[in-house]
């Protein structure tokens, strides 16, 4: 049984990213460099991913993927206030399941869903019998939980490969904000996706996600 990740094409340029994917990077050494503690640097990250959803709603983002350490506390604490405004907020682990949405999707995570999940995508395959020989790029995309990256985001001057939908983000647009995760306001946010809407992107005959097999 495949998972229900939408179809929807890549961006193009000068339209925003379909799914947009961010690691939030940074928070001990904003705390350290502020002498923050720990209630200071919660309520911290708590805005800066509020700010993150704000400017990806405004801007018509369908998915965002955010991989930052509290998990999404701040966000699952205002769920039903953003279910009124279409945005809703649920785990990275359960995005399969999920039915369609008009607005926009936060995916949550507090750790990797890179490897993992492809691990669990062949697992899938082998348990449906699917023949070796049939075992490809559209077999296995089809069988990951969430659809294709546009553009990936890493906060703190992050530079490193991380593990987050590993799978996902090939192709994808990458925008290193040298900012903390803890200080990134909405404005930063808006210039990743300017960013993104300025190149000129050039796909490598990469196969959507969730396209079926």
């Amino acid at each position: 049984m495949t998972s229900a990740a939408p179809t929807e094409p890549s961006g193009a340029p000068g339209r925003v990213p379909v799914h947009m994917a961010v690691v939030a990077s940074g928070s001990a050494a904003w705390a350290a460099a502020t002498g923050a503690g720990p209630d200071e640097l919660a309520a911290a990250e708590d805005r800066a991913l509020r700010q993150l959803v704000e400017a990806a709603a405004a801007a018509g983002v369908r998915w965002l993927t955010v991989q930052e350490p509290t998990g999404g506390r701040g966000l699952r604490s205002v769920a039903d206030d953003l279910a009124r405004r279409s945005v809703r907020v649920a785990p990275l682990d359960d995005v399969g399941g999920l039915p369609a949405a008009a607005g926009l999707t936060v995916l949550l995570t507090g750790r990797g869903r890179g490897r993992a999940a492809i691990v669990d995508a062949v697992r899938r395959l082998a348990e449906e019998g699917v023949r070796p020989a049939d075992v490809d790029e559209k077999a296995i995309g089809a069988r990951l939980d969430a659809p294709d990256v546009d553009l990936l985001v890493q906060t703190g001057g992050d530079r490193h490969v991380h593990d987050l939908l590993l799978w996902e983000v090939a192709y994808s647009e990458l925008v290193v904000l040298d900012v903390p995760w803890p200080a990134v306001e909405r404005a930063q946010v808006d210039q990743a996706l300017a960013e993104y809407q300025r190149r000129d992107r050039r796909y490598g005959g990469i196969v959507t996600s969730g396209s079926g097999s």
